[in-house]
């Protein structure tokens, strides 16, 4: 699926993985969680790579196996800092109950390494990849091909 690069089309982003996932049987929350994780990194793409300009593309790649969905963000605009994986400050560092210690910047990666299994970063011939992996598990997430 390709996008322009305006926020007015991350609901359509939106739209296709609710119904990829509905076909996969996740539950509500992790449907959810993956949901949520594919518009931060769609909005970093747009935000970020290009400076909220319209006119440029934003692919997202959906990759269905029997034990995991792996969905790629790739853009061709500015590279994300390759270590701001690493640096993040990983979910379980803060608690609920103390929000103030939440990080102000950066909370969209926060997020998506909370709610998906394997987060990485791949920058090849001028193409950028922000690759989210959700693991399959159990007979109740089959696909229904409803």
């Amino acid at each position: 699926m390709i996008i322009d690069s305006n926020m007015k089309n991350v609901y359509l982003v939106n739209a296709a993985i609710e119904a990829l996932c509905s076909m996969i049987a996740f539950s509500c929350n992790t449907s959810f969680g993956i949901k949520l994780s594919v518009a931060e990194a769609v909005n970093n793409s747009i935000i970020h790579a290009y400076d909220k300009e319209p006119g440029h593309d934003v692919e997202v790649v959906f990759s269905l196996y029997p034990d995991k969905l792996i969905i790629k963000v790739c853009d061709t605009g500015k590279q994300m800092n390759h270590e701001i994986l690493s640096d993040t400050i990983k979910a379980d560092s803060f608690s609920e109950d103390n929000i103030e210690d939440m990080p102000t910047g950066g909370r969209g990666i926060l997020i998506i390494n909370k709610m998906m299994d394997i987060v990485t970063y791949e920058t090849n011939n001028n193409k950028n990849c922000f690759i989210m992996t959700k693991k399959i598990k159990g007979k109740n997430h089959e696909i229904t091909g409803e």
